[in-house]
């Protein structure tokens, strides 16, 4: 429900949202949110090794803003230790498609 493409609170959208991306915080390898092509390593456990991320909290704001096209946009925070190449775009991709 909510106001999706208005702007204006959407508290269900930021709940699918926020569960969506939950998963996310913590220690976890991220290697399918990279391109694995860049990094380097002897070996494929050497090369997720590199690719552990800690990820200390998602905040999803509950409402939403209109875009000059109408469409809803919402405010993200994503907070981490450090983020690899294309990481967050393909979190965040990933939530909204779950």
């Amino acid at each position: 429900g909510g106001a999706a493409g208005m702007g204006g609170p959407d508290p269900d959208g930021a709940a699918r949202l926020r569960s969506a991306l939950a998963p996310f915080v913590g220690t976890h390898s991220f290697h399918n949110y990279t391109v694995l092509s860049k990094v380097e390593g002897k070996t494929e456990r050497s090369r997720r090794d590199k690719l552990r991320r800690h990820m200390l909290s998602v905040d999803v704001a509950e409402e939403t803003v209109a875009g000059p096209d109408g469409t809803a946009w919402r405010a993200l925070t994503i907070c981490g230790q450090s983020f690899l190449y294309h990481q967050v775009r393909r979190m965040v991709g990933a939530a909204v498609r779950a």
